[in-house]
């Protein structure tokens, strides 16, 4: 009978093994066949994207949507509608790479982002409502409490770029006139946002504005364009640590209320170090003319936000004031102006 015994007792093990291996295979198949099935175009765009719309009281959709959970997202032809037949946003592609393990340890770690021909339109009607409101209203804002943590956050944002982005402001008056403004080939591109770490910024852009208020108001536009480069480092709070490089916005046509406008330049330049400001300066320029120039320099601890600096006012023609104020309505300055320089101190 023992002998019996023993026989039987290795195959009944098998095949309880052999069970198990089955078990796990259909498991492990099942999780495979899932993945596929919720990361598959068909899914996001039939499940996940309706889901995402309702939730926003917005429509989002897509002509191809591609996602890896772990490690990257991708859309083409994205488009958002709220109000109205006109989207809110479209966008040719948006890509992003990143590490979701590492996110969910606590490291935002992103290898690149890259949004290409992204158009924002935001429509003010006469009454005051805006195919902003279904994504605004309705939802009670909680207050965030603070943290109690102090370990700042760890950021590790390689490549993010915006290319050829448009963004439009409409505001439509009950008379039939509209103020529009819009920032056109829009391109951004900053490079290693990171912790401790150097990294750069790079921007350009052309800006647009057309008013046409209800009387009395003036109508008026005018046309610009915007460029900017920045070299800076960062501490392990994420606070900057220096900052050089600069910013310089030229108009290139105005008229109407903005016609003063015209031929006028200005140029931001700064240059910050961890322990002080060596300099922060603002010129403005018409026509190849100095009309006015801003400076500010000093010891100025970054992480503190706590300084003492020197402003000078350098140049300032009573002209910058005139062309500040045409737009306004306001009267023209005639008294004379002089160089001023004060000291001041700052803290939070």
């Amino acid at each position: 009978m023992e002998a019996q015994k023993g026989s039987t007792q290795p195959p009944r093990k098998r095949r309880g093994l052999r069970i198990l291996g089955i078990v796990i295979i259909a498991i492990l198949l099942l999780l495979v066949a899932a993945y596929f099935v919720g990361t598959s175009q068909a899914f996001v765009k039939s499940v996940v994207l309706p889901k995402l719309s309702k939730s926003m009281n917005a429509q989002i959709t897509a002509d191809t949507a591609s996602i890896s959970p772990f490690s990257h997202v991708r859309f083409r032809n994205l488009k958002v509608v709220t109000t109205g037949s006109e989207p809110l946003m479209t966008a040719q592609e948006v890509n992003a790479r990143y590490s979701l393990m590492k996110i969910i340890g606590g490291n935002m770690v992103i290898h690149d982002v890259e949004i290409a021909s992204p158009t924002i339109n935001i429509v003010q009607n006469a009454d005051g409502t805006s195919n902003l409101d279904p994504l605004t209203k309705g939802k009670e804002k909680k207050k965030k409490e603070p943290s109690k943590s102090s370990k700042p956050s760890k950021v590790d944002v390689e490549k993010f770029v915006l290319s050829n982005a448009t963004l439009r402001r409409t505001k439509n008056y009950k008379d039939g006139g509209r103020d529009f403004a819009e920032v056109s080939n829009l391109n951004i591109t900053l490079q290693n946002l990171q912790n401790g770490q150097s990294g750069k910024l790079q921007m350009g852009a052309n800006m647009a504005v057309n008013n046409n208020p209800p009387a009395p108001g003036t109508n008026g536009t005018f046309q610009a364009k915007l460029n900017g480069n920045y070299d800076f480092a960062l501490k392990t709070d994420l606070m900057p640590s220096s900052v050089k490089g600069g910013t310089e916005l030229a108009l290139e046509k105005a008229d109407g209320s903005f016609a003063e406008l015209a031929g006028l330049s200005a140029n931001l330049a700064a240059d910050m170090s961890p322990t002080d400001i060596k300099e922060v300066a603002l010129r403005f320029q018409k026509s190849g003319k100095d009309l006015a120039q801003v400076r500010a320099s000093g010891p100025f601890d970054s992480s503190k936000l706590e300084g003492k600096l020197q402003l000078a006012i350098l140049s300032l023609d009573r002209q910058v004031l005139n062309l500040l104020g045409a737009s306004k309505g306001l009267q023209r300055v005639v008294l004379p102006l002089r160089q001023q320089q004060v000291s001041s101190v700052v803290g939070r």
